[in-house]
């Protein structure tokens, strides 16, 4: 197999043996799908054992999934407002830990 180009954000290969051209799936879809799964983990309260039958991927391949996006948290602009009425909510992950900041005023979840 010989790497073959890039085709509608996939990337092709090029067998050597029969001569055609394979495709693998989207890196955009991937990604996507893993960020499903981690909200479900989040949101839904879902187990690790479920959304590893639902993924067909195996529980220590989610952990690591999940623990490198919950090692990068995205980054926020934080809008300026001297005078708010703040909702805070926040949920723990073993060591970790999410916390959200919800300025009931602008309507503004951060």
């Amino acid at each position: 197999m010989i790497k073959w180009g890039w085709q509608n954000d996939k990337q092709r290969y090029f067998c050597n043996n029969c001569g055609k051209l394979l495709t693998t799936a989207s890196r955009k879809k991937s990604i996507a799908r893993q960020i499903s799964w981690f909200k479900k983990w989040v949101y839904d309260k879902r187990t690790l054992k479920s959304l590893s039958a639902e993924s067909k991927k195996s529980i220590s391949v989610l952990r690591r999934l999940f623990s490198e996006f919950l090692s990068k948290p995205p980054t926020y602009r934080i809008k300026k407002n001297s005078n708010c009425h703040l909702i805070i909510d926040g949920t723990n992950y073993g060591d970790d830990c999410i916390l959200n900041y919800f300025d009931n005023d602008l309507k503004y979840l951060q």
